[in-house]
């Protein structure tokens, strides 16, 4: 069972009159970077038991005080994401939308995209519907890291303290800004392509100061928005 995780996102695709089968909608949801997660009845046998939780902290490394960011690093990144990219279960990245969704885009071809059961998946997550419950499979936020290349550097010489620092915006701060309204919208795509050309501008001329990594704080002031801006589906 596919479902829409926001309203507002439902009555969109209610709009747009997309179908007629439920394949097409399936499709369409995908290329237009919607959020969903796809359901499917827990065994009646099958025990709810939390994994254990990861020890230490996962995603690029960590980088010291100062640290500046590499022509190299950059590409090693993009390896690194590829690879998580590579894996069966790529839909997993597709339904988690927003950034997560748009730098999967970027390396993924839509009709590899699988709408069946994730049984390949690490981690499970348990949702409730009436009184029924129902499983599917999620992205590890270890490969949730990789895929926005979120490095943590360190702002004190003694190491008692980093900042999470990426080349995009990490998930959760992407999905708590305004840009995220449930799809990728061409507003969002403007922003995308700015940005990574910038990132290519940097690359080519060998310029470190175009690579430079941005905190929390930074992305979330970059993810600002102008309240009369048209949320057009992309």
């Amino acid at each position: 069972m596919l479902v829409i995780t926001k309203a507002a996102t439902a009555l969109e695709i209610v709009r747009h009159k997309w179908g007629p089968e439920k394949e097409d909608n399936a499709q369409e949801i995908v290329k237009h970077g919607i959020s969903f997660v796809m359901l499917w009845p827990l065994s009646a046998t099958c025990q709810l038991v939390k994994p254990p939780p990861i020890g230490g902290w996962q995603g690029l490394g960590f980088r010291e005080l100062g640290y500046q960011s590499e022509v190299l690093d950059y590409m090693l990144y993009l390896e690194r994401c590829r690879a998580v990219l590579r894996h069966p279960n790529i839909r997993l990245a597709f339904g988690r939308g927003g950034i997560i969704w748009r730098l999967a885009y970027e390396e993924m071809d839509l009709s590899r995209v699988s709408f069946g059961s994730s049984e390949e998946s690490d981690e499970k997550v348990v949702h409730w519907l009436k009184g029924v419950a129902y499983e599917d499979a999620t992205l590890s936020e270890d490969n949730l890291n990789h895929i926005c290349s979120i490095y943590r550097v360190y702002a004190n010489s003694t190491h008692t303290f980093a900042s999470e620092s990426s080349w995009w915006p990490k998930n959760s701060t992407w999905r708590e800004s305004g840009m995220h309204v449930g799809y990728w919208t061409k507003m969002n795509e403007e922003w995308f392509v700015h940005c990574q050309n910038y990132l290519q501008q940097g690359i080519h001329e060998g310029n470190k100061s175009k690579l430079d990594l941005k905190n929390a704080k930074a992305w979330s002031q970059a993810l600002r928005y102008e309240s009369n801006k048209q949320w057009d589906f992309l």
